[in-house]
């Protein structure tokens, strides 16, 4: 059995989470993410570096971060990338212990800055901590679960988000101002919901005046609110609490590319393997780039960047006239796209990974009236362990049409509709036969659909 993605970024084994400061700078695209070089369960936290010239072929390159253990730091946790007079910087969260403690995570995290000179190797700078619990409490603030910093421009100034815990219960965002990224003013509360909860990595996109916040509440979904920058600087918002994606994806980060389209990342959980080792030591993986785009009535899409289809080697193509009933693909492939242009009064499944027996299968079901997209995960493996409940979400778009991209990638899959919604999950068979069938039910489709195999990236 194969279960270790292989076009979906990550390093050849050990574990990986959050990705951390995308960015495009002199012609390359950078991705670093939450990586441990030791081992495939959490700890011993580094920056790991992949390079890119085009956001799926990617080159790894050693760790841009080791923690700086001669300052009492052994955890280097998650935060951004940005320019600086020319120069990439990374800002980041430093912490010496997990748990309680002066420098443990909780009440002693520190924010610090690393610098380049080669885009190969990082020097965390000597004026670190640029910011310190000390200097919260000296403006009047007590902030625990401190952490993943994320710098940003916004009417010319520069600005920062950033999460913790207020008094010891209320989890919140935090917005300071910086004129030279070295020094920082805190300005208020950014964003609360005043949950008793942890929030993680907040990301900030600005459309004119509009601002996409997205963050993560610890060990739940990504999701978005839209808004306004208030002159106290806190957010005003417009549209609340919007899931990103219900499935697998947390921990998002995005930046600016060269054409002007934010892209998102976000780390594709492995919880539903229960900690088996299947295919080797490994654990974690990202998603595919997503593009992020705001619409008219604050809603806002997501979208699978047309990189992706440098991946694609054609396999066979299927035109639909009043179709209904099965046909299945000749191809079988663990590794795969099946992408549909519909029109439809039916439900359409697209069966994945089946087992000649038919005794495994995942089936990925768009709902044509109801809007809705499923992945039912019953059958999709035999080893008793994983989680198999269906996962579901609800789509945008007329009752009639409907584009669908469906990525298969060994354990994972992403299904996008309608260039607007999209839905991960993971899965893990133990054959290895992959058949693909597509069926209407309920109705019939004209239109297309293709099968793509994949190459890895």
């Amino acid at each position: 059995m194969k279960h270790k993605p292989s076009y979906h970024f990550r390093p050849e084994q050990n574990w990986i989470n959050d990705p951390n400061g995308p960015i495009y700078f002199e012609g390359k695209y950078h991705l670093f993410y939450q990586y441990n070089p030791s081992g495939y369960q959490w700890g011993n936290l580094h920056w790991g570096h992949a390079v890119s010239g085009d956001m799926v072929h990617w080159s790894h390159l050693e760790p841009a971060l080791y923690p700086a253990k001669d300052k009492g730091e052994n955890f280097c946790f998650s935060g951004c990338a940005y320019e600086n007079d020319g120069r990439l910087e990374i800002f980041y969260t430093s912490v010496g212990s997990y748990g309680h403690g002066e420098r443990g995570h909780i009440e002693g995290a520190e924010q610090w800055i690393a610098v380049t000179e080669d885009m190969k190797t990082w020097k965390q700078i000597d004026e670190n901590p640029i910011l310190s619990p000390e200097q919260n409490r000296r403006q009047g603030k007590y902030l625990t679960h401190w952490r993943d910093p994320f710098v940003f421009q916004y009417g010319g100034e520069i600005l920062m988000v950033i999460s913790g815990i207020v008094d010891g219960w209320k989890a919140a965002f935090h917005i300071y101002q910086s004129k030279d990224y070295r020094n920082w003013e805190y300005k208020n509360c950014f964003y609360t919901e005043c949950r008793t909860t942890i929030y993680e990595c907040p990301n900030v996109m600005v459309f004119g005046e509009k601002i996409v916040f997205v963050y993560t509440c610890f060990q739940e979904n990504a999701q978005y609110v839209v808004g306004t920058l208030n002159e106290d600087y806190s957010l005003h918002v417009t549209r609340h609490g919007e899931i990103i994606d219900s499935g697998c994806f947390c921990a998002s980060n995005v930046f600016k590319d060269p054409k002007g389209r934010y892209i998102m990342w976000g780390w594709l959980r492995e919880d539903d393997r229960n900690e088996l080792i299947t295919d080797g030591p490994w654990s974690g993986a990202i998603s595919l780039p997503r593009v992020v785009t705001l619409e008219d009535g604050d809603m806002v899409s997501f979208s699978c960047a047309e990189e992706v289809k440098l991946l694609r080697k054609l396999t066979e193509t299927h035109q639909l006239c009043g179709f209904s009933g099965t046909k299945k693909m000749s191809c079988h492939s663990m590794t795969a796209e099946v992408e549909c242009f519909l029109k439809t009064d039916g439900d359409i499944r697209i069966r994945v990974l089946d087992s000649e027996d038919g005794t495994e299968y995942t089936d990925i079901w768009i709902l044509s009236r109801a809007k809705t997209i499923w992945i039912y995960r019953e059958r999709s493996s035999v080893i008793p362990e994983v989680v198999k409940d269906s996962l579901y979400s609800r789509y945008r778009g007329d009752e009639q049409h409907v584009s669908i991209r469906a990525f298969i990638d060994n354990s994972v899959l992403e299904v996008f509709v309608n260039d607007s919604t999209v839905l991960s999950g993971r899965v893990y068979p133990v054959n290895d036969r992959a058949g693909i069938s597509f069926t209407v039910e309920n109705g019939t489709a004209d239109g297309c659909v293709n099968l793509y195999q994949m190459t890895d990236s």
